[in-house]
């Protein structure tokens, strides 16, 4: 992002990434304990505590990756 004005402003991305497989009841995302997750489609914001799984359709958003 190239800022072409003289007054500063905020922006923020986000990286989404996909991956093919096989069934999705075998897939696990490691690390992110500690962090704050914001559920997006339950309006909620919580700790991640273990392992992230998938069991339905997912809009999250972790902070401080």
């Amino acid at each position: 992002v190239h800022n072409t004005d003289t007054k500063d402003f905020t922006f923020t991305g986000s990286f989404h990434t996909y991956f093919a497989c096989e069934d999705i009841n075998d897939v696990a995302v490691g690390g992110l304990e500690g962090l704050t997750v914001l559920d997006r489609l339950a309006d909620k914001e919580d700790t991640v505590t273990s392992d992230v799984t998938i069991a339905g359709p997912v809009d999250s958003v972790y902070y401080d990756v």
